[in-house]
């Protein structure tokens, strides 16, 4: 019994003791969570001291309410550090009735030293606007106690100082003034010949000048800049230094439209064209030709023009009009083919004022030839043209030049030295150069790629381009040009020669087609041509010099007829005359010398 109810009442105990021991905890916990303390302290010391100037920042502050939550946000502070200017500054922090406080000393090291730029420049007449001072010396403002005196003189140009003083310390420094002329560091250029719109070029020293007004009354910042000036006068130009003194600069113009535009022109008149050139003064920069307009100073009409009228511009588009001087031109060429035995023909061509004369035969046709030139009206030759030196075709011209007045004559390279290749003999040289010499003629070499111009006919030279032992290869091939119109002569030269590429680069070079209008068929008609060649030069007229050795070879003549070609030959036809108008070509048969005589 004793020991069942001791063991009851031990158990009792245990609780008991749990319950006490849970009773005090909470006890306790209430106690100390009631207790906790808030904290409220500053960041740092509550006494600073900071340069003046120094970029001042508030080390801070902690504020925890008793459930150690940040309350920072519940604090109040109060007070402004200016940390520019020395002197004693508070901030006061205040939460729940608990004020803090920091004490911020803004200190000023000794310092003596002028604001702005020591080296002061200033426009003559004009005057100084002071930038000011700081003066500190133990920590104090000694700013009223310095004294300012000067040596300027801002009526002269030179150098100066102010000097600012403390006498209570005994300590000074100095600016130095600089009074400068405007125009020695401000430039205004511009090109006296301008004659209309005239570009000044100004210039300024920024260490001198801040900047300008100019004459429209605006504001230029630029050290390099441009105005530009359309009428004469007086332009004035205000500059400004740093301190806003100010000075003028004038420029007068006076040259605008000092050149005036002078011209005169021509106008060269045919039945199919009208060539303008005019001649003007320099500074002619557009020409209007009867209101069609150009860069160039030469214009064609692809007609007949009577009048022209011509409006010659300067690049400001100031204009004179001109009326252009008339004069004529040919309106025609003649070829003439004059039937001279078997030899090949003369060939006498002609424009109004223009006479060129193409080989001449042998001294056996000279009868015919001469007699034809005499019946024609012909007196002076302006270019005689020898094909190649074969007798045949060059010894009636040894008797043109006794009896013509010639100008100017032309042959292949090997004129004079023909007979040294074996590809001519003397009797073809015989005639012609006794009279080159009797007549101190000196001919003009023709070689591929010359381009010569007779009165109003061009004439391109396609071959040769070299000299060849065979004398009938070393004949001038060349492409006759009036007006839209092309005629190819070419002596005897062969196939070999007409057929080559290098023929063809030689036209192109000098811009010329190989298409043409007619084609002289070489060595009196009895050349056998490549058909490809006949199809690339597709003449319309073909004609074929020889009275007495028969027909032309039949195959080449088939290719010409396919390519659209007439073929006229003077063993049917005789004298052959071609007329062209520079546009079309029409065809004279059993012509008399006598019906085109001038």
């Amino acid at each position: 019994m004793e020991d069942g109810t001791g063991n009851k009442n031990n158990v009792i105990s245990t609780i008991a003791i749990v319950f006490l021991i849970l009773a005090i905890g909470i006890a306790l916990f209430f106690l100390f969570k009631n207790d906790a303390e808030e904290q409220f302290y500053l960041i740092g010391s509550k006494e600073l001291i900071v340069s003046r100037d120094t970029i001042y920042s508030d080390p801070g502050f902690v504020a925890k309410d008793s459930k150690s939550n940040n309350a920072n946000h519940e604090v109040l502070v109060d007070g402004t550090i200016d940390s520019s200017t020395c002197g004693e500054y508070q901030t006061t922090y205040t939460w729940k009735e608990k004020i803090l406080t920091r004490n911020v000393t803004v200190y000023c090291p000794d310092e003596f030293t002028l604001n702005g730029n020591q080296h002061v420049y200033i426009l003559l007449n004009g005057k100084y606007k002071e930038d000011g001072y700081i003066a500190y010396f133990n920590n104090k403002d000694y700013h009223d106690e310095v004294k300012i005196t000067s040596n300027v003189n801002y009526k002269k140009s030179g150098a100066y100082t102010i000097n600012y003083k403390i006498d209570s310390l005994n300590k000074s420094i100095t600016r130095n003034i600089y009074i400068f002329d405007v125009n020695s560091y401000v430039e205004i250029d511009y090109d006296k010949t301008a004659d209309k719109e005239v570009t000044l070029d100004v210039k300024f020293d920024r260490n001198y000048i801040s900047y300008y007004i100019n004459p429209s009354n605006e504001k230029v910042n630029s050290t390099k800049s441009t105005y530009k000036v359309t009428k004469n006068g007086s332009y004035v130009f205000t500059f400004y230094d740093k301190y806003g003194n100010k000075a003028t600069k004038k420029v007068e113009i006076s040259n605008i439209d000092s050149q005036t535009l002078t011209a005169s022109c021509t106008a060269k008149i045919s039945s199919s064209k009208t060539q303008v050139t005019v001649k003007a003064s320099s500074n002619a920069t557009k020409y209007s030709y009867n209101n069609n307009n150009s860069t160039n100073n030469s214009y064609t009409f692809n007609s007949k023009v009577e009048n022209v009228t011509v409006k010659v511009y300067d690049k400001y588009d100031d204009y004179i009009t001109i009326n252009c001087s008339k004069s004529y031109v040919s309106s025609k060429m003649e070829i003439h083919f004059i039937a001279s035995d078997q030899a090949d023909d003369a060939i006498l061509i002609r424009t109004d004022d223009t006479t060129i004369m193409i080989d001449g035969g042998s001294i056996y046709t000279k009868k015919y030839v001469l007699n034809y030139l005499h019946n024609l009206g012909v007196t002076k030759i302006d270019a005689m043209i020898g094909s190649h030196m074969h007798s045949d075709h060059i010894q009636t011209q040894g008797y043109i030049l006794e009896e013509f007045s010639v100008n100017q004559i032309y042959y292949p390279d090997d004129i004079f030295t023909c007979h040294n290749y074996g590809s001519c003999t003397t009797h073809d040289q015989e005639v012609i150069l006794a009279a080159i010499k009797k007549y101190n003629k000196q001919p003009k070499i023709l070689k591929a790629g010359d381009k010569i111009k007779v009165g109003d006919i061009t004439i391109y030279v396609l071959a040769p381009w070299k000299i060849e032992k065979e004398q009938n290869i070393n004949s001038l091939v060349f492409i006759l040009k009036f007006e839209n119109n092309t005629f190819m002569f070419t002596g005897d030269t062969g196939d070999s020669i007409l057929s080559s590429s290098d023929l063809i680069s030689y036209a192109s070079k000098l811009g010329i087609s190989l298409k043409v209008d007619f084609f002289k068929w070489p060595h009196h008609g009895t050349r056998s041509i490549n058909t490809s060649f006949v199809n690339t030069i597709k003449p319309k007229y073909v004609a074929v010099p020889n009275i007495a050795t028969g027909r032309p070879n039949s195959a080449t003549a088939t290719a010409f007829k396919n390519a659209g070609a007439t073929i006229y030959e003077q063993l049917t036809y005789k004298n052959i005359v071609f007329i062209s108008d520079g546009t079309n070509i029409t065809v004279i048969t059993n012509a008399n010398a006598s019906d085109y005589k001038r």
